[in-house]
Parts: structure tokens; C-alpha cells; sequence
């Protein structure tokens, strides 16, 4: 029998990655996010985990009720997870957490193309939606922005995501206020010893270091980058007093090359990487050996970071301290979580200067570099920057020529703008001060509001758009659905014949757009069948949310 919660607090659903699993920014976000909205005590707080199964030793630290996404490869439900791309992100559970907890309220801060399935979930009407979208680029494509319309509340992570979202939507975007994120002070703060720091590392403190922190991705500009550390150092008479420091990841899904990168740059000898001993765990910064090293501490193996092996907070500190000057270098970027972490270590801080990333170093007082143009993206029909490396170079030439003394004194004062502009404590104030001020409207937190649904049959005898209107008019009874995005796509689909996704080429007819809409139907039917008081099939990963809301009571 499940137990009887008070229902004397406002119910907040987060749908997330894994607030546990802090190695993305993402994950990050939701962790210092839910952890101050949940110890406020004025709500009820769930998180529904998108890349997290039960018992999953590190759920430890979760104080709040937890559902989890993910089966094991031997569950017998597995074949079920992979037959969808997006139940990888939540699609395959969403309703059924949705009918168990019956939230108020949900949450979004993710990449809008990982959440907007849920928009054309039947049961929409019944949550107050607020999305933190992490808008790292622009134009958007147009069903990014007709979600985004369908928000209640939105509250970007940047200017730049609020002008954009004003911009193209012209002025209909429900936005609340700019969210920016924080960083955590206890973990990233300046250490003064920086010559007992690199002496660790056996590293000489005479020698000057040009970092960046990014994960080996195309959008990450690591080429650009090393090409005006090239254009950089043909400008310096002693270059080996110079290096680019990558912390990075290797191998990882589609990355750049770096072997041959530094080969035909002539920099295997002036470009350190980030390498972790599978044994003490002790990061060390080392000269280009591929994917694997010995441990300069205790001769072990030591491998290149990557997304599920990663230098540990402290560790990455210390990496943003071994630096003269940070360098994000990107072509795009939501808000670049590196960027403030270096900051707050108190590194001096330069950025392109190009949407979130552009916002951030402006409020940071940093140096905004220069793009060359911007070009188009074939896979977001978004414009990308494509830097001015010159421009770099001449402020790296400009940075270097001043006093290593008087760097190290801006690195502080980049520390102290960082602490007032970037608080996580503010961040989780406006997301309160949002809930707080929320007035529902229609059925919005009225899970017990019985609805006569009673779905009618559509005679398969008109033209494909007029059929598809009539199955949400009469089958589905979700107005609301027509004239959106995904139905004008699936009746593009259906017109054409074919489309193309991730696994090839599908043929497409009436049959195909009525087997979406019914598969609709028939979730709605079940789910009404559970609001008028039908159980709900409990399954583990129910019991496990609320044993884990149980036991931290």
C-alpha cells in the first residue's frame, strides 16, 4: 500500500539527466538547482532521472523523491528502452511518473530537442511548465520555438537566450527572468601557492599556460584554437617558455584528431594535456601519449579523461589555477560552465564573443575575442561563429606582456565580479520567486478534475490532412495539438511519403499517421482510466522514488 503524503506543499517534478552524476554542465545545473529548491521546504520535489537507474550507488547524496529512467541491458523491459531514441530521454516513463506523482509543477533545463516530447503528452494541461532552455545559438528552428511558446514560464540561462527568445518569437515568449548559473565557491576558489601548485606537477612557474576545458566535440573550436596558439608562439622569440593546456576528453564520440592536429601544427612539444591514473586517481598534466600514459605518481595506467572517468572537482581546480589566462573557444555555447568555473578560480578569463558564452564574459569583465563571420549549421540551421584567431593572438600577445604579478592580481578580481554575478543561491531564488508568483489556470494542478473522454471513431474516407484534424478532433479531443509543428511535420511525412531519421529511411503513408495518433488514443485512454481511480501498474522504479522520499523525511 503506498503511503499517504501531505498534500500541504506545492508538487515540483524536475526532469533532468541525473542531478547525482555532476559530469555534464547540465548535470551540474540540476544538482545545485534541486538541492536548494528541496532544502528551502516549501514544496514537494521530485526528479525524474533521464540517465539513472535504481539503486545506482551514487543516488546516495538524493534527498528528495527520485525516479529513475534507465533499465539494466538484462531487464526484460530493455528492448522496450531501445526502441525509441527518445525513451532515452524519458519519453517511455514520462506519463506514468507524471500519473504517480501528479506534480503542480514541472521543470526543464535542458536542450529543447531533449524535453519537447512532452509538450504533446495528453496530459500537459495539468502541469504548470517552466523551461530553462539552454539556448546556445540562433536563429532557432521552428519547433524549438513553438515549444517554447508552450511554456508557462521561461527563464533563460543568459541575455543573449532572452534576446534571442524575444527576438524571434516577437515578444509572445512567456519569459520570467535571466537564471544565470553559479558556481561553487567551496571547490573553485583562487589558491595563492601557484609556484607550490606547479612545482605538484612538475611544472616550471616561469612558463606561461593558455587553457581550456571542453569535451572533445565538434561544436568545441580545439583546431581554431591551436592554430592561433601557433600564430601565437611564431610571434614569441622564446617559445618554450609557452603552452596550450587541453583538458579534455579522448576517446569520445566523433572527436578531433589531436594527433594529427599537433603534428601538422608543430606543437607536440608546447601542448600539455589532462591525464587520470586508473589506480591513485591523481590527474597529472603530461605531453600528448594518446589515450594512455604511465602515472607519473604512482606508475600505474593513466588514461585521458572522459565523460564517465573525469578529473574530480577539486582536481579540475587545480587545472583552472595551472593557468595564466582561460580561452573559450567555441563556436557555440548555452552558457559554458567552464568559463565561470575559471573565473571563480580566479583565472583571467577570455571568450568568444557569441551567444551564451559572449553574455558571460561581458558580465565577467573578461576579454570578448572577435568572430571572423558566422556560418551557417546544417544540423541546427543555427549560425555558428568561426573565431578571429588574429584577434586572439594580439590579445594574447597584449595579456603576456604585462607582469606575471599584475595577471595573477586580475585573476582575483575576476574571482570577486564572479561571486557577485554568478550565484547559485540567486539562481534557485529566481526559480522560487517564479513558483511562488504562479497563478494556474484551466486544469493546471487539478489532477482530480474528471473529464468525460469517450474517444469517437473517424471514418478513414477523407483527404490525409482533414483525417489526421478529425483524429485529434473526435479521437484524441486535444485541440490544442492542431496547427502545431508536429502535426504539420507528421502530415509532411505522410505527403511525401518517406522521411529520413536516425536509422535510415521509413516509409510513410495515412497508415503511419494513424498508428501515432491512436498509439496517443490509447495512453490517453489508460491514463483517464487511472485519474478516475484505476491503479496505476507500480513498477521499481516507482517503489524505489518513494522509498527514497521515505527515508529522508
Amino acid at each position: 500500500m503506498k503511503y499517504q503524503f501531505k498534500q500541504d506543499k506545492l508538487k515540483i517534478l524536475f526532469v533532468s539527466e541525473s542531478s547525482y552524476a555532476g559530469n555534464t554542465g547540465f548535470a551540474n545545473y540540476y544538482k545545485n538547482l534541486i538541492s536548494r529548491v528541496h532544502e528551502s521546504g516549501k514544496y514537494r520535489c521530485a526528479e525524474f532521472a533521464s540517465f539513472a537507474g535504481i539503486n545506482d550507488p551514487r543516488d546516495e547524496q538524493v534527498k528528495h523523491r527520485f525516479y529513475a529512467n534507465e533499465v539494466a541491458p538484462n531487464d526484460p523491459r530493455h528492448a522496450q528502452f531501445q526502441s525509441n531514441e527518445l525513451n532515452k530521454l524519458g519519453l517511455w516513463r514520462y506519463e506514468k511518473v507524471l500519473l504517480d506523482f501528479m506534480p503542480d509543477v514541472t521543470i526543464e533545463l535542458r536542450d529543447c530537442t531533449m524535453y519537447s516530447y512532452q509538450d504533446f503528452s495528453h496530459l500537459r494541461k495539468y502541469v504548470y511548465w517552466i523551461q530553462a532552455p539552454a539556448i546556445d545559438s540562433g536563429p532557432q528552428i521552428n519547433a524549438w520555438l513553438d515549444c517554447y511558446l508552450s511554456a508557462d514560464a521561461i527563464l533563460p540561462y543568459t541575455d543573449y537566450g532572452k534576446k534571442v527568445l524575444e527576438e524571434e518569437l516577437h515578444g509572445r515568449a512567456k519569459v520570467f527572468k535571466v537564471a544565470y548559473p553559479g558556481a561553487d565557491y567551496k571547490t573553485f576558489f583562487p589558491i595563492t601557492n601557484k609556484v607550490g601548485l606547479r612545482q605538484k606537477y612538475g611544472i616550471d612557474p616561469n612558463i606561461n599556460i593558455v587553457g581550456f576545458c571542453a569535451r572533445n566535440q565538434i561544436r568545441k573550436l580545439f583546431p581554431n584554437l591551436m592554430e592561433a596558439f601557433r600564430k601565437f608562439l611564431d610571434t614569441q622569440l622564446h617559445q618554450q617558455d609557452y603552452y596550450l593546456y587541453l583538458n579534455t576528453t579522448h576517446p569520445d564520440l566523433k572527436p578531433w584528431n589531436f594527433s594529427k592536429i599537433l603534428v601538422e601544427m608543430g606543437l607536440t612539444n608546447n601542448v600539455l594535456f589532462s591525464y587520470i591514473c586508473t589506480k591513485c586517481q591523481q590527474f597529472f598534466p603530461n605531453k600528448w601519449n594518446d589515450v594512455n600514459t604511465k602515472c607519473r605518481f604512482c606508475g600505474e595506467l593513466a588514461i585521458m579523461p572522459r565523460i564517465s572517468y573525469m578529473p574530480t572537482p577539486q582536481h579540475l581546480n587545480e587545472i583552472y589555477n595551472l593557468f595564466d589566462v582561460y580561452v573559450q573557444y567555441a563556436n557555440a555555447g548555452g552558457a559554458e560552465f567552464p568559463l565561470i568555473e575559471a573565473a571563480a578560480a580566479g583565472t583571467p578569463v577570455m571568450a568568444i564573443d557569441y551567444a551564451g558564452m559572449g553574455s558571460i564574459v561581458h558580465r565577467l569583465g573578461g576579454v570578448p575575442l572577435k568572430t571572423y563571420c558566422l556560418s551557417k549549421d546544417i544540423n541546427t540551421e543555427a549560425d555558428r561563429a568561426i573565431p578571429n584567431n588574429e584577434h586572439l593572438v594580439e590579445e594574447l600577445k597584449r595579456f603576456f606582456s604585462r607582469p606575471k604579478q599584475i595577471n595573477i592580481r586580475n585573476g582575483f578580481k575576476t574571482h570577486e565580479v564572479c561571486l557577485k554575478k554568478f550565484s547559485w543561491d540567486v539562481n534557485a531564488d529566481i526559480f522560487m520567486e517564479c513558483i511562488d508568483n504562479i497563478q494556474f489556470t484551466g486544469r493546471q494542478g487539478k489532477w482530480g478534475l474528471q473529464e468525460d473522454y469517450v474517444p469517437q471513431q473517424v471514418p478513414d474516407n477523407s483527404k490525409l490532412s482533414d483525417y489526421i484534424n478529425q483524429l485529434i478532433d473526435l479521437g484524441l479531443q486535444e485541440p490544442r495539438l492542431k496547427n502545431t509543428l508536429f502535426i504539420d511535420d507528421l502530415i509532411k511525412k505522410c505527403e511525401i511519403g518517406i522521411y529520413t531519421n536516425g536509422n535510415g529511411i521509413m516509409n510513410t503513408d495515412k497508415n503511419y499517421a494513424q498508428t501515432v495518433l491512436v498509439n496517443l488514443i490509447n495512453q490517453k485512454i489508460a491514463a483517464e482510466l487511472i485519474r478516475k481511480g484505476s491503479p496505476l501498474d507500480y513498477e521499481d522504479f516507482m517503489m524505489y522514488a518513494e522509498t527514497k522520499e521515505l527515508v529522508n523525511l
